[in-house]
């Protein structure tokens, strides 16, 4: 008997439902206290299923953090920003990483296990290379320009180290306050003035 594949739309809903039950177990119960057959009690979907999927509870977590990146982070939209040099829209691109939603429980506990699992620090450590990356290229529309870039990887590392704040922050219920958006429009004010005395940022 020939087996026959899910189609891709059932295979991307049942990981998504193992992703949505991993997440809620180790928000609960931690990362070492949940093991995959709670997961798969949780999910509805059997151990053995899982494992073919996700061949261990790290690529749950790279699962985890991929998704998280792409509802955080609409790249779409900043780079259409950036394209336009709309620096309107690319700031408030970059106040929305600043809102708590995406900021839940999980991300606390998986920074946690960042370090002692050297699997989820590469997962970690390669998001935050992704992000910072993502920051200093929107940044291009206030200072574009090859010797502008080093400023705009610095800006880019003020606010990641911002954002990681929030999101420590938000778990306690905090929202983006109104000195951390200063601080925001101040580095990017700077970084657009440096461009423009340096002859990088005339348009």
């Amino acid at each position: 008997m020939l087996c026959t594949a899910l189609p891709p739309q059932r295979a991307a809903a049942r990981r998504a439902r193992v992703i949505e039950a991993a997440r809620k177990l180790f928000a609960a119960k931690g990362f070492h206290d949940t093991g995959m057959a709670q997961i798969a009690c949780e999910s509805g979907i059997k151990v053995g299923q899982i494992y073919r999927d996700f061949p261990s509870k790290e690529a749950i977590v790279a699962a985890i953090v991929e998704t998280d990146f792409s509802s955080f982070v609409d790249t779409d939209s900043l780079r259409t920003a950036v394209e336009l040099g709309d620096r309107g829209a690319v700031l408030a691109a970059i106040e929305h990483l600043f809102e708590p939603a995406p900021c839940d429980e999980i991300m606390p506990e998986i920074m946690a296990e960042a370090a002692r699992n050297p699997r989820i620090a590469e997962i970690v450590g390669a998001l935050d290379a992704r992000f910072r990356a993502t920051i200093a290229a929107a940044l291009a529309v206030f200072a574009p320009g090859e010797s502008m870039r080093p400023r705009r990887e610095d800006v880019a590392e003020v606010i990641m180290v911002l954002v990681v704040g929030m999101c420590q922050r938000a778990v306690a219920g905090a929202a983006l306050s109104d000195p951390v958006r200063a601080i925001i429009t101040r580095e990017i004010d700077a970084l657009a003035s440096e461009a423009l005395a340096s002859g990088a940022g005339a348009r």
